[in-house]
């Protein structure tokens, strides 16, 4: 009984550290959040991240930040998919303040490569998805997205953006009409 008391001990001290641990992680989070000026939002039934966007951000094409910030809330499948946000979750949107208004924050690049890429994954996985020619399709839109927000990141992330799409993008953004 003694060899279960010391077993039984150290499963609860195991638990107790696990829920300290999930606490520290959720306190982290939410200084992260903080840090980059978050607001909560409940997503109305209908809502996309690119209407998201257009309503919160004024601008459209700023929805890869509002993915990149909530994909564990796109989940389906197990894996994210910026097409799908669950109607009535809690998401966060990055609020610029007067500063990152006149320039958006560098780190938002990363949220363009993580959508574009977030799209492939979902490709890959799913190789004979009727949806795939469409995810091709707003993969590219999402780099063309990324160049109007940032111009040259194209030409920067050349090297790891597929080709085709890489040409894709560039065409659709000389001929986009602002």
């Amino acid at each position: 009984t003694e060899k279960h008391d010391m077993l039984l001990s150290s499963s609860e001290k195991s638990v107790q550290v696990e829920s300290e641990t999930s606490q520290e992680i959720k306190d982290l989070q939410k200084d992260l959040q903080d840090a980059r000026h978050m607001q909560e939002f409940e997503v109305p039934q209908g809502f996309c991240y690119y209407k998201i966007a257009e309503q919160e951000l004024g601008n459209r094409h700023l929805w890869p930040v509002i993915f990149a910030e909530n994909s564990e809330a796109s989940l389906t499948g197990g894996i994210p998919n910026p097409d799908f946000v669950k109607a009535h979750s809690e998401i966060f949107i990055p609020v610029p303040d007067e500063d990152e208004k006149k320039e958006f924050p560098a780190y938002w690049k990363d949220a363009y490569l993580k959508t574009y890429n977030a799209y492939y994954r979902l490709m890959e996985t799913q190789p004979d998805s009727p949806r795939n020619s469409l995810r091709q399709f707003r993969a590219v839109r999402v780099l063309v997205s990324a160049e109007i927000i940032f111009p040259g990141f194209l030409q920067e992330n050349e090297r790891i953006i597929k080709t085709q799409d890489f040409q894709d993008a560039l065409e659709i953004f000389k001929n986009r009409v602002p």
